[in-house]
């Protein structure tokens, strides 16, 4: 849905939340088409091999597991195997489950992700859109605009990972008007 609205209209849910004189251009939702990318085969490749090595893990650990720690031993073939289906396609169905609670706006200043998960809640993120922000579109029907980074950490350090309007139809339509926004011509 494109069109403007000012925060003064009275829109409700953006009292509060949009400065003064910023107006929304465009709010969308993440498609539910299924879209599988080479990082998500990798991942759910690695995640088959989790899989298959807790089975084997369990099936030759548990005759043995009587109690004691050769129990504790064959029963932590339960968390590989739960790391193994997460990444075999868990992921894809959080992802997928995600997007049903997610919107997308942008306004002539920010990027606006908010979610209503069960059991976690409203959230909203805030991003401002830079004069000097990398901008990227991933084309495709559905495809990505990001336009922003957060870093992840783990036990190797950390890694950055994309944000941005993920999963939307018309890509290039929302790409171009990030790019007005950046240049405060939307």
């Amino acid at each position: 849905m494109t069109g403007a609205t000012e925060t003064g209209s009275g829109q409700s849910g953006w009292d509060g939340i949009l400065a003064d004189g910023e107006m929304v251009v465009w709010q969308g939702k993440p498609s539910r088409r299924l879209r599988i990318g080479r990082v998500d085969m990798a991942r759910t490749g690695m995640g088959l091999v989790f899989v298959v090595f807790a089975i084997f893990w369990i099936s030759q650990t548990a005759p043995t597991a009587g109690s004691g720690m050769a129990r504790v031993f064959s029963l932590a073939g339960l968390l590989f195997l739960a790391i193994g289906l997460y990444n075999a396609g868990g992921h894809l169905v959080w992802r997928g489950f995600k997007h049903r609670f997610t919107t997308y706006t942008l306004s002539d200043r920010r990027a606006f992700i908010a979610t209503n998960l069960p059991l976690q809640g409203r959230r909203l993120q805030s991003h401002p859109i830079a004069p000097d922000a990398a901008v990227a579109l991933e084309d495709g029907e559905p495809g990505s605009v990001w336009f922003a980074h957060r870093h992840v950490g783990h036990d190797s350090g950390s890694r950055r990972v994309p944000v941005g309007f993920e999963n939307i139809s018309a890509p290039r339509a929302v790409y171009d008007l990030v790019r007005l926004v950046q240049r405060g011509a939307a």
